[in-house]
């Protein structure tokens, strides 16, 4: 499951790291700040929203494989429960 929704989070995170201001990430370290602090206070709050919409995307494909996985289940069917 993991290898199929990977796609999801890494297009949206790619497309936020390549249009992002990096003149934020400037300033904070001509400020003194350390490359993980300004990973963790500059660039994530700036890539916050499209994760987010990466993990709505991965959860809405994951509950729609549930249906499925629920129907099979509660017939007794000797099918196995995957998408594929």
């Amino acid at each position: 499951m993991a290898l199929d929704t990977f796609p999801f989070v890494y297009l949206l995170s790619r497309s936020a790291l390549l249009s992002m201001n990096v003149s934020f990430e400037e300033v904070a370290r001509a400020s003194g700040v350390s490359r993980l602090s300004t990973l963790w206070r500059v660039t994530l709050p700036l890539m916050r929203p499209s994760i987010a919409a990466g993990v709505a995307l991965v959860i809405l494909y994951v509950v729609s494989d549930f249906g499925r996985c629920h129907y099979f289940a509660t017939r007794r069917s000797p099918m196995p429960c995957s998408s594929k």
